[in-house]
């Protein structure tokens, strides 16, 4: 009895063993993946010749429902050009969403891009950039071109497509792209700071 229990140890710590180092070995190779993920994703909300690289972390973030969302700002020789947003929202069919919004000085979206989710493969992952374009209607509207009763989905009244069988997952992004926007143009003076006069 000892013996198999001790074998048991033995064998639990060598598999333990095993796992950390495929971990420590391939944790590089994932933050790599990653890390190339978004900036292919970034790349397609602000091409490479629409700022002066790198982007600029914000001091302070915007106030969005309890958070605090980190803004990254860009500027095209020496001047305000775009700012991108860190979103999250909770209100997906599968949890959490989190959005990159990019949004112009002016406060027009540039673009908006799902950077991770667990929503349902074929369904609500439609909300990915590389799957559908479903993403892109969001492109070029402002608060000021659109009332704020039409930032809703298509099927309560508002402008904004929803995809179908994912109610849910559109209506989450929806909100949270609005609320980014909301809170940029409300918060922009501090967030620019010099360049707002």
């Amino acid at each position: 009895m000892t013996s198999s229990l001790f074998r048991a140890l033995i064998l639990t710590l060598a598999l333990a063993g095993l796992l950390a180092t495929v971990h420590h070995l391939t944790q590089d190779r994932i933050t790599q993946g990653k890390a190339a993920f978004e900036e292919r994703q970034l790349a397609s909300l602000l091409p490479s010749s629409g700022y002066d690289p790198p982007l600029k972390r914000a001091p302070t973030g915007l106030p969005i429902q309890g958070q605090v969302a980190p803004v990254y700002l860009a500027y095209l020789d020496g001047a305000p050009a775009s700012a991108l947003i860190e979103l999250v929202t909770p209100k997906g069919y599968s949890g959490e969403i989190k959005l990159m919004l990019a949004v112009s000085f002016a406060g027009e979206v540039l673009g908006v891009r799902a950077m991770a989710h667990r929503e349902t493969p074929g369904l609500g992952d439609a909300i990915d950039y590389d799957k559908s374009p479903w993403i892109t209607q969001f492109n070029g509207r402002t608060l000021t071109n659109h009332s704020g009763t039409n930032w809703a989905p298509d099927r309560l009244g508002g402008d904004f497509d929803t995809i179908t069988s994912a109610t849910i997952t559109s209506s989450a992004v929806i909100e949270s792209v609005e609320l980014g926007l909301r809170a940029y143009v409300a918060h922009r003076d501090s967030l620019w700071g010099e360049f707002n006069e």
